[in-house]
């Protein structure tokens, strides 16, 4: 996950300029770390731009972005990480600039004069996105939590018309476990869970499948006026079930501080939004909704317990 802030306009009046950095450094949000020259003379050759950078910022977690001044307004550059495919990044920038039209909230990455999207630089997939200014969505806010209910029932729509080549990117949903169960610590054992998955994987096509955001969280939403400017943050975009990422977001939404209970009248109100909006999933789907949430904190639970075996970063709740 790469979050940020990006403005799709005109370049700033050096007032509002200041303002927004300003606001940056009373958030903490800003590192002093400038960008190497190796790779401001890589962009200035890939994109024939010129730009001045203004910061480099955090909250990117596996990224490195920095926000720059150019001739086309403020934008940002976003450095991934090297263990990121090219392959899937370009058909996520794909798929984005194939939504845009459709919903402008999608932030579509620059091209460069000969149509691509990314390059690399010292092994690092490297793009250009504008720049949108706003905070990270409250879900705390009723009225953000339905907003982006219904923002998800219209991307899933839009998604489903993208006219995009077919990707072979699937979660591991629609796969075999990632470990054996009889290697689960007790507590993750569940017979009637894996029966269902069992059943899912020999009817994939009983669902309704498509692309989909692959990380549609709060962190990845921005509000600016009280409205959704921006969904960012399209790295893990894939083909999966459709509910999947529902009943993801509406726990996502709901869940408490804590991470482990959740409000169950707001996940509620968030699927009947979803729903009337007009989400293009189906009738019977819906009662599906608490397996496939009970098999994602499975996985992510298994996940990090692998991830701490073997010394990675994790995540203890």
């Amino acid at each position: 996950m790469c979050g940020m802030g990006w403005r799709r306009e005109a370049p700033a009046p050096e007032g509002i300029l200041a303002h927004m950095e300003a606001h940056y450094d009373d958030a903490a949000n800003l590192q002093t770390t400038g960008m190497a020259p190796a790779l401001q003379a890589a962009i200035t050759a890939q994109y024939a731009l010129s730009f001045q950078v203004i910061r480099q910022l955090s909250g990117g977690e596996e990224c490195a972005i920095w926000l720059v001044r150019s001739e086309q307004g403020l934008l940002v550059v976003r450095m991934s990480p090297r263990w990121r495919s090219l392959t899937r990044l370009g058909w996520a920038h794909a798929l984005m600039r194939a939504t845009q039209p459709l919903l402008p909230v999608v932030i579509a990455p620059l091209q460069a004069p000969t149509g691509s999207t990314l390059f690399v630089h010292q092994e690092h997939p490297v793009a250009l996105f504008p720049y949108v200014d706003g905070h990270h969505l409250d879900r705390e806010d009723a009225a953000q939590r339905g907003a982006a209910a219904r923002l998800l029932a219209h991307l899933h729509r839009a998604l489903l018309t993208a006219s995009v080549p077919y990707a072979p990117f699937v979660r591991h949903l629609r796969e075999a476990p990632g470990a054996p169960c009889s290697e689960d610590p007790a507590s993750l054992r569940d017979a009637d869970l894996d029966t269902w998955h069992a059943a899912l994987v020999r009817r994939p096509d009983a669902l309704t499948c498509g692309p989909i955001h692959g990380d549609y969280y709060r962190r990845n939403l921005l509000v600016s006026r009280g409205a959704i400017s921006a969904l960012l943050d399209w790295d893990d975009a894939h083909h999966d079930f459709l509910m999947q990422e529902v009943a993801w977001s509406a726990w996502g939404f709901a869940k408490t501080p804590s991470g482990d209970d959740w409000h169950r009248e707001r996940a509620r109100t968030f699927v009947q939004a979803y729903r009337a909006a007009g989400g293009p999933c189906h009738e019977d789907e819906y009662s599906l909704l608490l397996p496939f949430i009970r098999w994602r904190l499975r996985e992510e639970v298994r996940y990090n317990l692998a991830a701490a075996a073997v010394g990675e970063r994790w995540d203890p709740e």
